[in-house]
């Protein structure tokens, strides 16, 4: 049983990154560099290249929203840069819903603009 569930999160993986699914990771990567220029952003480059990760491989892994864990933080990033963020990855996301091959990807999309919208306040499993 245990070949059977690496060889489908392999499968999904595969697909994952083939319609679309690298997007997240590199915005993750880009904000990681970003990050790692300045000396008070240096702590965080740590977690964003964890999310790139996630993000790039996101079947098998579980994201849970913790609120009220950092809600300032959280909402001055999810009405700032976690907006912006979100954007093209909630336009990749429909348009490959509206493609057709893209409905079984829905709760990954879901969890990868979770894990965009709410960083500071994601429990990771």
């Amino acid at each position: 049983m245990r070949y059977v569930k690496s060889a489908a999160r392999f499968a999904g993986n595969f697909y994952w990154k083939t319609l679309g699914g690298a997007l997240p990771a590199l915005l993750w990567l880009l904000l990681a560099a970003l990050c790692v220029c300045g000396a008070i952003t240096f702590p965080l480059a740590p977690r964003a290249l964890r999310y790139a990760y996630i993000s790039y491989k996101p079947f098998g892994k579980s994201v849970a929203v913790i609120y009220g864990k950092n809600a300032f933080l959280g909402c001055l990033w999810a009405c700032s840069l976690g907006a912006l963020c979100a954007a093209p990855v909630l336009t990749a996301a429909l348009a490959a819903c509206a493609a057709g091959f893209g409905f079984f990807l829905l709760p990954q999309w879901v969890k990868v603009v979770r894990l965009i919208l709410f960083p500071f306040s994601c429990a990771l499993e």
